[in-house]
């Protein structure tokens, strides 16, 4: 009686069971004693990164490691594996079965190519190109900010504005996603469109009223058109910048003290001509209404000059450099730009010998003409100090006077002292407008007997 047996060999299987004893007699011919064997096959692929989402392996598309792949027979157990560095993978010492191969998906990730078609292992058989093409999802994000001087640049200091819709839409104009802008770690103003496959998509923003978009702007079109088409690819902020429009209000006054200052009392002055400049050129002209007022309304953030047109025989007061600078920031309304004017008063008035002393001018009392007289502004006012001569009447003239409070006194000369006034000096408060004639100096020489 005997045993048969095959010694096996590596990377084979025996298919067939071993022969069972087998008794020899005289003359016995025991045949069909037979062994099968299936050797062993091999399954390998590539996990790659798909970067054009093309659904194939182009040469410079790279492997991707530590994805794990899942080997399933109809008769054998699944079996996994993670693909190594190079993003290759191998199933060895494979048995003949009826398999199918899938992966295990990550996040953010899409599969490019379709699993693999069930397929046969034969003996000996070694089933190459079971690649499997993945692209990673894209994402847009950016910040809705509040842009202060509407130059469409994110400055330092300017904050992010939440509770703003973000859409994303296909180039049908389809809404395909929205988003709310949030806080996102400090800042405000975030939004994430996440997990986006390749396709060129259109981000917009909700406007609000009574905001204006300053990013991106008329340009483009009020929106950003953005293609994914690369794995992984990743995007600049699309960021969106708002402001709101502004107003400068002031007021146009008679400034009858001429102190630089609106007092109570002192009259709004109509029909004036205020003008707007921006960038050395007029942008905007208004006039003042009967209570002397002017606004320039919905104005966009930026530097602005305002100047009034001059009137006829009037005199600036106020502001002191002419003209009121104006930075305006968004949705800032600028008051109080006021523009004070003065007509412009006279001081006249005459010279004489007083030689009865009275104070008054007598017939026979002749003008003194040569003699000196100074005006004088007092601290704090913005006239100037001027002098003139009497003429041959003994008449002199101060013109084109702001209005304020002066010093009008005469210069004194040897042998003679002031009789009218006794100081040798007036004090005067001018007002817009004002015309005084008779401030009259009388003089009396010393050592005269009546």
């Amino acid at each position: 009686t005997y045993t048969v047996r095959e010694i096996l060999q590596p990377g084979w299987v025996q298919t067939t069971d071993n022969p069972p004893p087998i008794i020899v007699g005289s003359g016995t011919h025991a045949g069909h004693v037979d062994f099968g064997n299936f050797q062993l096959g091999e399954i390998h692929g590539m996990k790659f990164n798909d970067l054009d989402g093309d659904g194939e392996k182009d040469p410079e598309e790279p492997g991707l490691p530590g994805w794990v792949i899942t080997l399933t027979g109809r008769n054998h157990a699944p079996e996994s594996t993670p693909t190594g560095p190079d993003g290759s993978y191998s199933f060895f010492d494979v048995f003949f079965d009826i398999y199918t191969l899938t992966e295990e998906p990550q996040a953010g990730w899409i599969q490019t190519t379709s699993n693999p078609f069930p397929f046969e292992v034969r003996s000996n058989e070694r089933v190459m190109g079971k690649d499997f093409g993945n692209f990673k999802l894209g994402a847009i994000h950016g910040m809705k900010f509040h842009d202060f001087d509407a130059d469409g640049v994110k400055d330092a200091g300017e904050p992010g504005l939440n509770g703003w819709t973000i859409e994303l839409r296909d180039l049908q104009g389809n809404i395909l996603e929205t988003q709310v802008t949030h806080t996102e770690g400090e800042e405000s103003g975030w939004y994430w469109f996440m997990d986006l496959r390749p396709g060129t998509y259109v981000v917009r923003e909700v406007l609000q009223v009574p905001w204006i978009q300053s990013l991106p702007g008329v340009a483009q079109n009020y929106q950003y058109v953005v293609t994914i088409d690369e794995s992984g690819q990743v995007f600049e902020p699309k960021d969106f910048g708002n402001f709101k429009l502004g107003e400068i209000h002031g007021r146009k006054f008679e400034d009858l003290d001429g102190d630089g200052r609106r007092d109570r009392g002192e009259p709004g002055l109509p029909g004036w001509t205020i003008q707007l400049w921006q960038n050395n050129q007029v942008v905007d002209t208004t006039e003042t209404n009967q209570a002397g007022e002017y606004w320039f309304m919905e104005l966009t953030p930026g530097a602005y000059t305002v100047v009034e047109i001059l009137q006829g025989d009037w005199i600036q007061t106020a502001p002191r450099n002419r003209v009121h600078e104006v930075l305006l920031r968004s949705g800032r309304i600028v008051s109080g730009k006021d523009f004070g004017n003065a007509r412009e008063a006279e001081v006249h008035g005459r010279k004489f010998e007083d030689r009865n002393r009275n104070g008054r001018r007598d017939e026979d009392e002749p003008y003194l003409a040569g003699w000196e007289i100074r005006l004088i502004p007092l601290s704090g006012q913005g006239g100037r100090r001027v002098t003139t001569l009497t003429n041959a009447q003994g008449e002199y003239w101060f013109m084109d006077l702001l209005p304020g409070r002066y010093l009008l006194l005469e210069d004194r000369e040897p042998g003679w002292i002031a009789v009218e006034p006794r100081s040798g000096l007036y004090v005067l408060r001018l007002q817009s407008g004002q015309i005084l004639t008779d401030r009259n100096f009388a003089n009396a020489r010393i050592g005269n007997l009546f």
